[in-house]
């Protein structure tokens, strides 16, 4: 397994005393995970090598940790064999994150909705006009489960739904647009009671994901770009009509 390598002093704590000692550590492990190219359960230095590597107090590499794992780029496994491990980010936890700052602005779900409705389009467009075949492999795999999830828990017809629209925003090949489109729908996901429990509205919802999944695969971008903005307006009138009063609710950070 692959480790973050040694650091020979702790001489760079010193010019950036003006921000807190853990929060500096994290960044220089995380800057270790990016520049080594870690991989998903590569495991990091122990403690105690750690502990010596960066020339800190217990305390502070433990807070440096935490934070870290707060934000789904490790995971501390228990026991004798454990540690900080290293985990993929998901869309969950990037929205997680974003919820801090629109609580604090006093966003609401309205806004959030009009920004998926500004952005999806245009990076539907994007897919279709930089499709690759593992994109492609993925759409089509995303399509099968939303019909696998036809018939299942209002989790796990949300949790395909919101696999279809996160596939396609990763098939642009922008990683700032897909991580910001995706932890978006997260959001909205994990704060609200599923649309379309009635098994007809769900079938309508995925003709209309194969719909944009046909213009993505054959390339054309303004069919893509149409068919998700009228996708996502149509998804605005079923909030407006089932959810009015949470239109205008603040987004909680949780």
């Amino acid at each position: 397994m692959t480790v973050v390598g040694e650091r020979p002093n702790s001489a760079w704590l010193e010019m950036d005393r003006a921000e807190k000692v853990p929060e500096i550590v994290a960044r220089r492990i995380l800057g270790d995970i990016v520049q080594q190219r870690l991989e998903v359960g590569d495991r990091l230095p122990s403690e105690a090598a750690m502990l010596a590597q960066f020339g800190v107090g217990r305390a502070s590499l433990r807070e440096a940790l935490r934070i870290l794992e707060t934000n789904g780029i490790i995971r501390i496994k228990p026991g004798p064999q454990g540690g900080p491990v290293v985990t993929e980010p998901s869309a969950a936890d990037y929205g997680q994150t974003t919820t801090l700052y629109l609580h604090r602005a006093g966003a609401v779900f309205g806004e959030l909705l009009e920004a998926r409705t500004a952005i999806e389009p245009m990076m539907a467009r994007m897919a279709a006009e930089r499709l690759i075949d593992e994109s492609a492999t993925r759409i089509r795999d995303a399509q099968a489960h939303g019909w696998a999830a036809l018939e299942g828990s209002p989790k796990e017809w949300s949790a395909a739904s919101e696999e279809f629209h996160s596939v396609v925003a990763g098939a642009t090949g922008n990683r700032v647009l897909d991580l910001f489109a995706s932890g978006l729908v997260a959001i909205e996901r994990h704060r609200v009671a599923p649309l379309f429990t009635d098994l007809d509205d769900r079938k309508k919802t995925l003709r209309v994901h194969d719909r944009i999944a046909e213009a993505v695969l054959s390339g054309d971008g303004a069919k893509s770009e149409d068919l998700t903005r009228r996708h996502l307006l149509a998804l605005v009138k079923v909030w407006q009509n089932n959810f009015a009063r949470e239109m205008a609710d603040v987004i909680e950070w949780r």
